[in-house]
């Protein structure tokens, strides 16, 4: 993890960072796995990706999910992508 845009509440005013993103790559099939634990007070997560650090790169939605997992392609020509999941509350 290289941000957050959550600071740890205890309890459920805002919903906790995720903390233990691990990316997996299925080549046979051409995806990106992402898993992630539970957050507690999240009512859904937000998986978002970007292709480099600079601002100019804006953050690019790949899905929004109730689960604690997410498929995302593996991208063309070597693209790097750089994810991020966040927590929200309803």
């Amino acid at each position: 993890m290289f941000e957050t845009n959550k600071t740890t509440s205890g309890g459920c005013d805002e919903a906790d960072p995720v903390m233990d993103l691990k990316i997996d790559f299925d080549k046979a099939n051409s995806r990106v796995f992402l898993t992630w634990s539970k957050v507690e007070c999240a009512s859904y997560y937000r998986v978002e990706y970007r292709s480099a650090l600079s601002p100019d790169h804006a953050w690019q939605q790949v899905e929004r999910t109730t689960k604690e997992f997410s498929f995302d392609i593996i991208p063309r020509n070597n693209e790097m992508r750089l994810y991020r999941i966040v927590s929200v509350i309803e």
